[in-house]
Parts: structure tokens; C-alpha cells; sequence
């Protein structure tokens, strides 16, 4: 495991591993949406590799570049992006820097984590409440080449937001239930 997620692991841990974490049909469903998101943004992924390849095998193989070489592959790539970002934020891979963090005692780093979570959390509002004013512009244009409506690049940007927030509130449990259990483990003694 590289750094990065072995700094994360005892929070990821604390929330999937607790007692009173949601069990039964949610955790099933929570799992099952992370790995339709997963793999959605996989085949993204290979969508958008194909389409390039294919426009750029035709662009100067042929001599013929599909009209939609450009617009496809943008609006792909962007859907691609925030989904793989609420993937990021559920399985807790985002980049972190917690050198300092890990110096802490207990009791600040847990205050000091709930800031930079709620921070987290109030950027992604503000960023899907502005989406939708973006959206609500966009939805009177369309896209030259293919014709689709030119929101089609906008609508992953408030459902990456609002995926992400909900991922980063099951952090900020994980990270509160971590507090407890080292709290829990240097009362015994541990």
C-alpha cells in the first residue's frame, strides 16, 4: 500500500470496519453503487481511448476526420473525471498531505480533520449550486457537431458534486469513529 492510502487505511477501516456502520441491504447497495461507478468510469475510459484512436486512425490514415472527433471524446472525458473523482473520495485515494496531521494528539487531529472535511464539503455545495445555474444557460445551446445539448458536458459536475459530499460525510464518520477508537484504546492503556 503506498503512502497515501496508508495514511487514509484507519479511517476507510473505521467506517467499514465498525459495528454501527450500516449493514445488511445499505452496505450492499453502498458497495454496489461504488462498483457500478467503478466500472462506469473504466468503460469511460476505454470509450474515450476508442473514439480517439479511431478519429485520429481516420484524420490522417484517410484523410477523413469524423465531425465529432472533438466533442465525443471532451464530453466522455469529463464524465469519466467526476466519476472517477466520487470513486477517489469513497475509497479515500484522494491526495492527502498528513505529515503534520500524524504529529498531532488526538483531539486536534480530529478537529483539525472535521475542518478540513467541512471545507471540503462546503466547496462541493458551492460547486453543485453554481453547476446548476451553468446548466440552466447551457440547456439553450447545443453542441455543433453531434447536436446534443451543450448541458451534456455540465450534468456530471452537480452529480460528481453530490456523490462526493455524501462519500466525504461517510469520511468525516469514519474519521470521528477513528477519534473514538483511539481515545477508546489509550484510555486501556493500548
Amino acid at each position: 500500500m503506498d503512502g497515501i492510502n496508508r495514511a487514509f487505511a484507519p479511517v476507510i477501516e473505521a467506517y467499514a470496519g465498525d459495528a454501527g456502520a450500516p449493514t445488511g441491504t445499505l452496505n450492499r447497495l453502498d458497495r454496489a453503487v461504488d462498483g457500478l461507478l467503478y466500472i462506469l468510469s473504466a468503460l469511460l475510459l476505454i470509450a474515450m481511448t476508442a473514439l480517439i484512436t479511431y478519429s485520429i486512425f481516420m484524420r490522417y490514415a484517410l484523410s477523413r476526420p469524423p465531425l465529432w472527433s472533438e466533442e465525443v471524446p471532451m464530453v466522455l472525458f469529463v464524465w469519466m473525471t467526476f466519476i472517477s473523482l466520487a470513486v477517489a473520495t469513497r475509497r479515500g485515494e484522494n491526495i492527502r498531505v498528513t505529515f503534520f496531521i500524524e504529529k498531532l494528539p488526538p483531539l486536534a487531529r480530529l478537529v483539525l480533520e472535521l475542518v478540513m472535511h467541512a471545507l471540503v464539503i462546503a466547496m462541493m455545495a458551492l460547486i453543485f449550486w453554481y453547476s446548476l445555474d451553468v446548466i440552466r444557460l447551457q440547456l439553450r445551446g447545443t453542441m455543433l457537431s453531434t447536436g446534443w445539448s451543450a448541458a451534456v458536458i455540465w450534468f456530471p459536475l452537480p452529480l460528481g458534486m453530490a456523490l462526493m459530499s455524501l462519500y466525504q460525510f461517510k469520511l468525516v464518520r469514519g474519521t470521528v469513529l477513528l477519534y473514538r477508537r483511539s481515545i477508546g484504546a489509550h484510555s486501556a492503556g493500548i
